[in-house]
């Protein structure tokens, strides 16, 4: 799923990213994939903020996705994409 993401991002196709990556991060949480669910909720709100233009639905996201990139072990680079 964060291949296929990626490549609609690429392709300009945002609002259908956002869809498959808030996918991913259900598929990532069954799988108890803590470093997934991370990604994908750091890319999630950096598309919504910067690809699709909407800050305050980006702030909204942002506590679940910094309580995310915690569970995962607060990776730096996890930490970086939401500075």
């Amino acid at each position: 799923l964060d291949q296929f993401a990626s490549a609609l991002h690429n392709d300009g196709d945002y609002e259908e990213e956002v869809r498959v990556r808030r996918e991913a991060i259900a598929v990532g949480a069954e799988a108890r994939d803590d470093l997934i669910v991370a990604d994908m909720w750091t890319s999630l709100v950096s598309t919504v903020a910067d690809a699709l233009g909407r800050p305050d639905e980006a702030e909204a996201l942002l506590l679940s996705a910094e309580a995310a990139v915690a569970r995962a072990g607060n990776p730096v680079l996890y930490r970086y994409d939401l500075m």
